[in-house]
């Protein structure tokens, strides 16, 4: 009898504990509703407060939020801005996924995705995100176990030219260099020996027979990671030394053509024009170097000149950026940078020849009119 009474003044405490918490919570809203009723602030939303905004923005700023959603309204003359916060770049802030660009809905689930995951700034014929460049990547030890099979003293391609045959410029003007020297061309046909190596060294002949002076540094990158035992991401690391002490010897070295070989197959990388075959070339920006706007003038100027001398030659300019890339790829060096890859794994030497002869043309177009609009021409064919 008195354990049952004892239960029942403990529930009523509790009851009692609870009401009044109830009575607390209508005390505080009755007094906040009198404060609301008797201010003179609107207890409602209203066309004015919309009003009130839009006023203290200005109208471009609106023009342009408005432009983002519905291209209707776009002026054809009006000047284009980026600095603006529309609802797809919001959303794609909040979830890192574009709408335009359906990558981004599997690109950080599947493994070896991020392979594709680049930019495509300037299309060439045929280039979409299907057949974007893949650059090669290979284990250290696989490395170590071909040191003895792929060498880079292999047979050039052409015989090179005298060094002091007809140079119109003051020197060595480009220098040529290889981050992935050990890139091959067509395995286990005839001419598996080409490198990029070898193609570098072809466009050097064409672009020397042109006036144009131009140094190959043959440096074996690969040599250089196995023995310091870094990872083939470190290429870049390595070959940068080598260019700085090119740079460092050789001042008049204005533009720096990083020569690679892409892994796609031969369908993406080749065009066939009137009976003959050619390597096709893609142009790398790097994304995160204080010169890519300078880079990416450069690789747009030669994509147009390459498509004008053969159309479809030129796949495009493609900037790569992020995880899983190295971002910069030496192009913070100068503004005058460029990486291609020239051609892909199953291209021939007799196409990738062909391919840098109207590479060297479109340079030397490109090259020679700078010069005469810079006033910077001059004609010293002993200088070197």
């Amino acid at each position: 009898m008195n354990e049952n009474l004892g239960l029942t003044f403990i529930q009523i405490k509790k009851l009692s504990k609870y009401i009044g918490y109830q009575l607390s919570a209508i005390t505080i809203l009755f007094i906040l509703t009198a404060c609301l009723s008797s201010s003179y602030i609107s207890p409602y939303f209203g066309s004015h407060h919309i009003k009130d905004v839009i006023t203290s923005v200005p109208a471009s700023k609106i023009f342009q939020m408005v432009t983002a959603e519905n291209i209707y309204f776009q002026e054809k003359n009006a000047p284009k801005s980026t600095n603006y916060l529309s609802a797809s770049r919001f959303f794609k802030l909040a979830t890192n996924i574009a709408f335009n660009d359906t990558r981004s809905f599997l690109g950080n689930e599947l493994p070896g995705f991020s392979n594709f995951d680049s930019k495509i700034l300037v299309a060439g014929a045929g280039t979409d995100y299907t057949t974007m460049p893949i650059e090669s990547n290979v284990d250290i030890d696989q490395l170590e176990k071909n040191d003895n099979k792929e060498q880079v003293e292999n047979k050039p391609i052409q015989t090179p030219i005298p060094p002091n045959t007809g140079l119109k410029t003051n020197g060595d003007v480009v220098h040529i260099y290889f981050s992935h020297n050990r890139e091959s061309y067509a395995p286990g046909q005839s001419n598996s020996l080409v490198t990029v190596t070898d193609v570098g060294t072809t466009i050097a002949n064409s672009l020397i027979s042109r006036g144009i002076g131009t140094s190959v540094d043959k440096t074996d990158i690969g040599a250089r990671l196995i023995s310091k035992k870094k990872n083939y991401a470190s290429s870049y690391d390595e070959s940068r030394e080598v260019v700085k002490e090119a740079m460092g010897k050789n001042k008049n070295l204005t533009y720096l053509i990083d020569v690679h070989r892409d892994s796609q197959t031969k369908k993406i990388t080749t065009i066939d024009k009137d009976g003959l075959s050619y390597a096709k070339i893609a142009f790398i920006i790097g994304g995160e170097n204080p010169n890519y706007e300078q880079n990416l003038q450069l690789a747009n100027a030669l994509h147009q000149k390459l498509d004008s001398l053969l159309p479809g030659l030129s796949r495009g300019v493609f900037q790569k950026s992020g995880k899983g890339t190295n971002g910069k790829y030496n192009q913070d060096l100068t503004g005058q940078s460029m990486l291609i890859e020239m051609g892909g794994v199953d291209n021939t030497a007799e196409e990738l020849t062909r391919t840098s002869e109207v590479f060297a043309e479109a340079f030397s177009q490109y090259f020679w009119n700078a010069e005469a609009v810079n006033g910077h021409q001059n004609s010293n064919p002993t200088a070197r």
